[in-house]
This record gives structure tokens, C-alpha cells and sequence, in this order.
């Protein structure tokens, strides 16, 4: 499975619709940054969480994660059986609402499941500088 970076809103909104009508794809890998409450992608990611089955790996950069939106991932583990992967770098998430995740990674809903403080591309960056040159 590819990881997709997407930060643009339109953009995010226009391929999760066609996500959602491509039914030969059955699961992909998605990193979407700047999520904001009641903002156009949270919508449409909670739509996709709770409707489609298609979102198994999930990194979300820069964000801030409501307390709908991590109903949406609760649901998209637990309900569907979906998604197994979930990543956070560098965004806001109340303490609660990590319990609740952990809650699913704790009783193996959840493959796996990060938070980070930095963003993801200095961790990559960093990870990449460590290893040595063959």
C-alpha cells in the first residue's frame, strides 16, 4: 500500500469521493494534514470513516482532532474492522479522546497506534540522516 500526503481541501474531499466510487480498490493508506473541527476535510474524513472501508492505514499531520472525528476512527476499528494503522504527528488530540484509541489498540483493534510531537517529515528526515551509507 502507497502512502498519499494531502494537505489541500478540495483535493482531499475530490479523491475521497472517488475513493469511495472506485469499488475495485479495497484499502489504501492516506496522511492528510490541517484537519480542523467542523472544517470541510474533518466532514468528509468522518463521512469516509463511517460509510467506507477502503481507509485501513491513517496519518494525520498538523491537525486538530475533535472529539467527532475520533468517534469516527473508534467506529471505522471497531465497527468495520477497517483501520488497523493510525498516526498522529504534530497535532492536538484531548487526553480522553487518546484513551479512547488506546482503549482499541490495548484490545488489538488497532495494529498500531502513535502519537508524535513533531511533524512527520523531520522524523522521516531524521530517521534517514541515522542511516548509514552503503
Amino acid at each position: 500500500m502507497d502512502l498519499i500526503d494531502f494537505e489541500d481541501e478540495t483535493f482531499v474531499i475530490n479523491l475521497l469521493r472517488a475513493l469511495r466510487d472506485h469499488k475495485s480498490i479495497k484499502s489504501r493508506s492516506l496522511h492528510v494534514q490541517g484537519i480542523q473541527p467542523s472544517g470541510l476535510t474533518e466532514t468528509h474524513l468522518i463521512k469516509s470513516l463511517q460509510n467506507d472501508h477502503f481507509i485501513r492505514r491513517l496519518c494525520i499531520s498538523a491537525s486538530v482532532i475533535s472529539r467527532k472525528l475520533t468517534k469516527a476512527l473508534v467506529y471505522a476499528s471497531k465497527e468495520f474492522n477497517t483501520l488497523k494503522h493510525l498516526e498522529f504527528y504534530n497535532s492536538y488530540i484531548k487526553d480522553e479522546d487518546k484513551t479512547q484509541l488506546q482503549l482499541l489498540y490495548d484490545s488489538e483493534r488497532l495494529i498500531q497506534l502513535e502519537f508524535y510531537e513533531q511533524e512527520r517529515y523531520n522524523m522521516m528526515f531524521d530517521e534517514a540522516s541515522e542511516q548509514p551509507y552503503r
